[in-house]
């Protein structure tokens, strides 16, 4: 399994490893609801900030609901 990495300092660039399956059976975390979709799709503001590190570019306008 893919595992993403926690930054520990603002200036550590986001990274990712593997994980075997037994490591993190069960374990699994869910999306909060707090960075969940409202009921018209938009991805709250305070998802795009947690995800910005991980990837790595402005998400202004990836996040744009058709």
């Amino acid at each position: 399994m893919i595992t993403l990495n926690p930054l520990n300092e603002p200036s550590q660039s986001p990274s990712t490893g593997i994980a075997s399956l037994e490591e993190v059976a069960f374990r699994t975390r869910k999306l909060p609801e707090e960075f969940r979709p409202g009921k018209d799709g938009n991805i709250p503001d305070s998802y795009k900030n947690y995800l910005t590190p991980l990837i790595g570019q402005e998400t202004e306008n990836i996040f744009t609901v058709s």
